[in-house]
């Protein structure tokens, strides 16, 4: 009998979940397989038996099949750009951020310079230093 059906085993990597899960299939089924991301991840290949980025992808069941979804975070970075003179440091100060992160910016003039206004996704502040979401 173990000749007539064969494993699908999946396995997810990061944050994720597919369908189907593992189950049997008879040999030489061609059987869909998605990836659905939980939020703020994304889907970016398949690796094992069948290595492909297409989502849904078709694994043929010949033999067993040992498949992995693998998922990453998406992260988010901040660009500054400072008109004038000055610094501006971030809080934490990191390259890439979890989505809604809060971070602190600070905006330090140079002499001779003041500080006038933030303008962040298109919303302008004169707070100072002030807080925004990653």
């Amino acid at each position: 009998m173990s000749w007539l059906y064969k494993k699908l085993n999946i396995t997810v990597e990061g944050r994720g979940r597919t369908k189907p899960t593992t189950s049997w299939y008879r040999r030489g089924s061609h059987v869909m397989v998605r990836a659905y991301p939980h939020i703020g991840w994304r889907f970016v290949t398949w690796s094992g038996d069948v290595v492909s980025v297409a989502n849904p992808t078709e694994v043929i069941m010949m033999a067993t099949r040992n498949v992995k979804a693998i998922f990453e975070r998406i992260l988010n970075t901040i660009t500054i750009v400072i008109e004038g003179s000055g610094t501006v440091t971030k809080s934490p100060d990191t390259a890439n951020y979890i989505p809604g992160t809060s971070v602190v910016l600070t905006a330090t003039p140079a002499v001779g310079w003041r500080f006038v206004s933030w303008t962040i996704d298109g919303v302008v502040s004169t707070e100072n230093p002030k807080t925004m979401v990653a």
